[in-house]
């Protein structure tokens, strides 16, 4: 049965939530925020954020060249203008708190990871923009912005961090409270068919569990 825009928001939030959280809540976000885990795992979870934002504005120019008006397009122009630089921000945290940043340029994401980059490039490409908006910016920017949050305290209470080391992890929460906030004028307008609510949720869900596979292969790496 379709459900109006903000029911279907609401139902999707819901029915994501425990998988959301599990990413949110993981246990290498936990360990770092808890100052339980040695600086190395900073730099490993910080390597999965540079590889997971790295094709992000590619990804996101995908979404603006599928979608039907020009406000909508504009929407996600502005969104890829925000991305700019975040790559070279995760690069900075990590050679600020002593790691090497040129070994990740030379060593590929693990093999979730790549899975899950696989998989939003391939939905980018292939799936209309409403389907990428309840993915990337409902369900990671929300869980990237928790994060961020989490990370800015844990690294300047634990790790020593210098303010160019928690600047990727700040500039992430103010954009990517925007970013949710756009995803859910999107889908409350737009996702307006049953087919395409069912798919929304669907691939949400599918994100989701891709995104912990990934976080997993960090942790235990």
């Amino acid at each position: 049965m379709v459900m109006n825009g903000n029911e279907f928001y609401e139902y999707l939030d819901k029915h994501t939530f425990e998988l959301r959280m599990a990413c949110i809540e993981h246990p290498l976000v936990e360990g770092i925020c808890k100052g339980t885990l040695p600086v190395e795992k900073v730099w490993d979870f910080t390597e999965y954020n540079y590889y997971q934002v790295i094709e992000t504005c590619d990804r996101i120019l995908n979404r603006a060249r599928n979608a039907p008006t020009q406000e909508i397009r504009n929407l996600f122009i502005e969104h890829c203008t925000e991305e700019l630089g975040h790559p070279e921000l995760a690069l900075q945290c990590i050679a600020e708190l002593g790691g090497d940043a040129r070994a990740v340029l030379s060593r590929p994401p693990t093999f979730e990871l790549e899975g899950m980059t696989n998989w939003l490039w391939r939905l980018s490409q292939e799936r209309p923009y409403i389907i990428n908006a309840a993915n990337s910016m409902f369900c990671l920017e929300g869980i990237l912005e928790a994060h961020c949050i989490k990370m800015v305290q844990a690294l300047s209470k634990h790790y020593g961090a210098t303010a160019k080391a928690i600047q990727y992890w700040e500039v992430h929460i103010e954009a990517d409270e925007k970013h949710t906030q756009n995803a859910k004028r999107l889908l409350s307008t737009y996702a307006t068919t049953e087919a395409i609510q069912e798919e929304c949720l669907r691939t949400a869900v599918r994100t989701c569990q891709y995104t912990k596979l990934a976080m997993d292969s960090y942790e235990h790496r």
